[in-house]
């Protein structure tokens, strides 16, 4: 069995452009990054949260180092996909945007597999989701499974979410990072 423990939580306690959680410890084997997060975009019901990494105690790595691909599945509309290969993010996909004065809180989960391990990449999943049932469509429901990989061999010390456009995280948004050891 795994034993799992808590290692930080962030609850905005005012907008903010991003959420940052620093000091991760090398101690565990993988780590759960769990948001529950919502932008004041207005223009649309949700916003493309994304993330990145620092390693071995340095700033937030911004370079062309991540790669991510994503299966989408919106109401109303067929599925879809998309890759990107050495780019400046991970896209963790949507979270929900003030788009008409409704909160639609999106939640993500994203697993780092072997993120303390100095002799390979890392490589992530993740799976999440918003309902903006109170968007000007009425209807815009997403989910989607995504998986990344972060070109670097340095133990993740840091990481950092969030919104694409330029909006912020609205007060109450939460990020949680959890640590997890196998004991086999």
């Amino acid at each position: 069995m795994a034993d799992v423990e808590a290692i930080k939580t962030t609850r905005l306690e005012a907008n903010a452009a991003s959420i940052q959680i620093d000091s991760i410890p090398a101690t565990y084997q993988h780590l759960q990054v769990r948001c529950s997060l919502i932008s004041n975009r207005a223009d649309q019901p949700s916003d493309t949260i994304v993330l990145r990494f620092a390693h071995t105690g340095g700033s937030i790595d911004t370079g062309s180092v991540y790669s991510d691909q994503a299966m989408i599945a919106q109401w109303g509309n067929a599925e879809s996909s998309f890759a990107t290969a050495l780019g400046t993010t991970i896209d963790m996909y949507r979270i929900g945007g003030d788009s008409k004065g409704h909160y639609p809180m999106g939640v993500l989960v994203w697993d780092v597999f072997d993120y303390s391990d100095t002799s390979k990449n890392k490589s992530l999943v993740g799976v999440g989701g918003v309902s903006g049932r109170y968007s000007a469509s009425g209807n815009d429901r997403i989910i989607g499974m995504s998986g990344g990989c972060y070109d670097a061999t340095g133990a993740i010390t840091s990481l950092q979410v969030y919104p694409v456009d330029g909006s912020l995280l609205l007060r109450g948004s939460v990020l949680s990072v959890y640590g997890w050891k196998d004991d086999s």
